[in-house]
């Protein structure tokens, strides 16, 4: 079974994934290239009613796919036995869901195709930012280390920015209708101490660089069309979001409410403490009053008693 798997979060606006499923239409056919186990399928299945033919290279993937798929071609997408198994369907969407950047030769597929859309029909594609900010310091420290999943996934063959990618679907033929990105923002206090401690002065050019959109933008989706008069497009282009900002921001509005919450209980705290020294004060003079008027008595009673045994 292969590494790819995730579980969808359809609330979650920020997410390529929630992106591709917005962009598909109800009771669409669909091909799925790359599908995995078919974890995304399911959803168009069940909740778009959606028809969907996967492809899928990992056998064992593939095999669990089928549960969802109308049918699943166990191939390379880069090879050319799956094209006669499809040259009867049209697609409203063909999905290519972080896949791209694993091919030799993307634009070559993406123009392969096009044949395969209907007249209405869209590529749905998500890709990685290799121009995401950590991938700029980790270059700046001379850092270029390949991991098991990410954007520096040991298994891709491209690496791609927003304009390299509007590029290849160019070359594909293809145009961009709607780019949309998920933001993964690092704050500008944390880049600054990067990039002093690498000994580069944090100007504040350079962190509006690396605070700009297409830096905190970690994976792209792109809604293409194919390129043609009869369908020009006009893109647009969802602002990022600076989710860690936000969340830090949030964080340190909790922490202030939180010690104004705090203070103002210590005050009371004191303000008790306050009252109860004083009452214990009060109550300590008291009973030393008591005591003493008691002891007078006591005194009074035991003369007259005294007074009274002597006279007999």
């Amino acid at each position: 079974m292969s590494k790819y798997t995730a579980n969808i979060h359809l609330e979650d606006e920020n997410n390529t994934t929630t992106q591709i499923y917005n962009h598909v239409k109800e009771n669409s056919l669909v091909f799925d290239v790359g599908c995995a186990s078919g974890y995304f399928d399911e959803v168009l299945v069940k909740e778009k009613k959606c028809t969907v033919i996967g492809l899928e290279i990992d056998e064992k993937d593939a095999k669990k796919a089928e549960n969802f798929c109308k049918f699943v071609l166990r191939d390379d997408i880069e090879s050319l036995s799956w094209e006669e198994k499809l040259k009867a369907y049209k697609f409203d969407h063909i999905i290519f869901a972080d896949v791209l950047e694993h091919l030799k030769d993307p634009a070559k597929t993406l123009s392969r195709l096009n044949k395969y859309l209907k007249p209405d029909g869209t590529v749905l594609v998500s890709i990685p930012n290799i121009a995401h900010v950590s991938i700029r310091l980790e270059l700046l420290g001379g850092n270029f280390q390949r991991e098991k999943t990410g954007i520096l996934d040991d298994t891709h063959l491209q690496y791609f920015t927003k304009n390299s990618f509007i590029a290849t679907a160019s070359e594909a033929g293809y145009q961009a209708r709607k780019i949309a990105a998920y933001s993964f923002d690092f704050p500008e206090k944390w880049v600054k101490e990067y990039l002093e401690d690498l000994g580069f002065q944090a100007t504040t050019k350079a962190l509006k660089l690396l605070s700009s959109p297409e830096a905190v933008a970690n994976q792209y989706f792109f809604e293409l069309i194919p390129t043609g008069k009869a369908r020009k497009a006009v893109t647009t282009e969802d602002k990022p979001i600076y989710n860690v900002r936000k969340f830090l921001v949030s964080v340190e509005e909790d922490h202030k409410k939180f010690k104004e919450i705090h203070e103002r209980e210590i005050q009371k705290l004191r303000e008790l403490n306050i009252t109860l020294i004083r009452e214990n004060n009060e109550l300590k003079i008291k009973l030393e009053s008591a005591e003493r008027k008691l002891t007078v008595k006591i005194k009074n009673t035991l003369t007259r008693l005294v007074k009274g045994n002597n006279g007999k």
